[in-house]
């Protein structure tokens, strides 16, 4: 099984799906009306962090006997903070130079504050409710909102594991206990608003509503996304205990899958719900199944570019919000005019940004933890 998984490591293509995510993200954050469902290259990554987390976590039971969570949290923290605070840093800067309004002072104070702290998912819940509204296009850090669910995520990960390599019985059901929580996270999250905690227990004894979304279950809170992570769960799971056989047509039906996520979704489509399933079962199925290093789809998600991109992925994520929303206050007639320049510019950015920021700090023994 350690075998298994160290070849997993090495996938290639699901680093370019993580390439095709940021894209399909940034592409909606340009406004352009060809790309309004990119949102859910958000979705996509989600499913794979709960799929690389868990496989990393996986590994240090099989090499240790059960995970340090000290040392864990370390690492995760060393790829994701160096970054952010230097985005948040830059960030605060240019809005205190070039964008500063007293009147939003307050709204940016807060923002930088629950950014750096991973709690922003939580302040823009309680400040605009909805994820879609306009006046969050002017906000730098709003997108800061995914990150926090991700640190959230992979803090409640190191001690749910932990508890599960501690005791054997657990361990033993560990898919069946992850099968449970995925049923009883997406239920919350399609229906969950339907339960009250009186007798009779549902909210409308007459009519049981088919999506009836909690607010602890909504679109920024950890609840409502931890089926998409324990999809990219159970993915590892499977795969660390199972020899699977690649199989060029469930990995198609996988990509298609996706790809018509990203033409028929839209802000109208109640999100996450049940149609969110189609994204997150078809990136399942491309994990599971997507295997062989010499298909055809590989060898265009897995190429040299898309495996650039997926290691960029995550500095492209963190400077595309800024740099559209500096040039969309400063240059909002021209903004579409020079969209390839400001894409162009984000990888550029991106690329320097993982070489001199997010692998020296991964890296203790050149960047020590004080």
């Amino acid at each position: 099984m350690e075998n298994q998984i160290s070849n997993i490591n090495l996938r290639k293509d699901l680093n370019g799906l993580r390439f095709i995510s940021v894209i399909a993200v940034i592409l909606f954050h340009s406004k352009i009306s060809l790309f309004n469902s990119g949102y859910i290259g958000v979705d996509i990554f989600f499913v794979l962090s709960g799929f690389f987390i868990t496989q990393i976590l996986i590994n240090e039971k099989i090499k240790y006997g059960n995970i340090n969570i000290v040392n864990f949290l370390n690492k995760r923290f060393r790829r994701i903070f160096p970054a952010l605070i230097i985005t948040i840093l830059i960030s605060s800067f240019v809005i205190y130079f070039f964008l500063y309004s007293i009147e939003y002072a307050d709204v940016v104070k807060k923002s930088i504050i629950s950014s750096a702290t991973y709690l922003s998912n939580f302040y823009y819940y309680q400040y605009f409710g909805n994820y879609f509204v306009q006046s969050s296009d002017y906000l730098m850090l709003f997108h800061t909102w995914s990150l926090s669910i991700e640190i959230q995520f992979y803090i409640f990960f190191a001690f749910f594991y932990f508890i599960i390599f501690k005791i054997n019985f657990f361990y033993r059901y560990l898919k069946q206990i992850i099968i449970l929580l995925l049923l009883f996270s997406f239920f919350c999250t399609q229906m969950g608003a339907n339960l009250k905690t009186e007798f009779p227990f549902i909210e409308n004894t007459s009519n049981f509503y088919f999506f009836n979304q909690p607010w602890w279950a909504s679109f920024y809170f950890p609840l409502s996304r931890l089926w998409e992570f324990l999809f990219g769960s159970l993915a590892a799971v499977y795969l660390a205990n199972n020899k699977i056989n690649s199989n060029n047509i469930i990995s198609l039906f996988g990509i298609i899958s996706i790809i018509i996520s990203f033409i028929i979704f839209n802000d109208s489509i109640l999100h996450p719900s049940i149609f969110t399933l189609l994204p997150v079962f078809g990136t399942y199925l491309l994990i599971i199944y997507n295997n062989d290093q010499k298909s055809f789809l590989n060898k265009i998600i897995g190429s040299k570019i898309f495996n650039w991109g997926g290691l960029v992925s995550y500095s492209a994520y963190l400077v595309h919000y800024p740099i559209f929303v500096f040039f969309r206050i400063t240059l909002p007639n021209n903004f579409e005019n020079i969209l390839i320049l400001l894409i162009i510019l984000i990888f550029i950015m991106s690329h320097y940004s993982w070489r001199v920021i997010e692998n020296p700090f991964r890296n203790i023994n050149k960047i020590s933890n004080k």
